[in-house]
């Protein structure tokens, strides 16, 4: 009913609403520890990053192009706005499941786990072609991408005491998501939406191959 500029008011609202509980975060102990410097754990924090920027790159382009593979299966725009939102809710339930299950069995089978879904639920919402395959692999794809980015994150922050890796990762996942819908537009103009469902998996992939080193190495520490 308020058109886009409210939407954009609801930002600043939400925004303004959150203020408060930054209050509340802890501070920094005096004993956080220095950044573990070495040049092997500067790679191990480089790799991560670049894992985190082709994770969220395939993330930004396949979202951005979700409602019009909606449309091309047979749903009004309507109906896939509804389908966004009630997906990505539900979704959470893979932040969820991320924080009750912690890092037992480990990181890199966790994370092995959440990056594979997160490639089948692509090859579903964009490959596949149907419409009920359409819906599944949305609500698949949002809890594979709550599931997986806690422990992409917490790779990166085992890194660093002082949570450095940490504020890296999230803001090169920034440029990521920003880069993906230009990225997916050229890809759509050029060779349809199969290509861009193959260009987003082999982001998955590519960060699977990159992350799961540095999150063997992390046990380890």
């Amino acid at each position: 009913p308020w058109g886009h500029s409210g939407g954009f008011n609801a930002i600043v609202v939400i925004s303004l609403l959150c203020l408060p509980f930054l209050f509340w975060l802890p501070k920094l102990p005096e004993s956080a520890g220095e950044l573990r410097g070495s040049p092997g754990h500067r790679l191990l924090g480089i790799t991560a990053l670049a894992s985190m920027f082709l994770f969220s790159v395939g993330q930004g382009a396949i979202w951005a192009f979700s409602e019009r593979i909606g449309i091309t299966v047979g749903f009004s725009p309507e109906e896939v706005g509804l389908a966004l939102g009630v997906t990505t809710l539900a979704g959470l339930a893979g932040g969820v499941i991320a924080a009750v299950v912690g890092t037992r069995g480990g990181r890199p089978t966790l994370l092995a786990a959440g990056l594979g879904a997160n490639v089948v639920a692509t090859w579903m919402v964009v490959i596949a072609g149907s419409s009920g395959l359409y819906l599944a692999g949305l609500l698949a794809w949002a809890i594979a991408v709550f599931f997986a980015l806690p422990y992409l994150l917490g790779t990166a922050a085992a890194l660093d005491p002082l949570g450095r890796w940490t504020a890296a990762a999230a803001g090169i996942s920034a440029v990521g998501v920003a880069i993906g819908p230009g990225a997916a537009g050229l890809l759509v103009t050029d060779a349809g939406y199969p290509v861009l469902g193959s260009f987003v998996i082999a982001c998955g992939l590519g960060a699977g191959v990159l992350i799961l080193p540095v999150a063997r190495a992390v046990d380890r520490l």
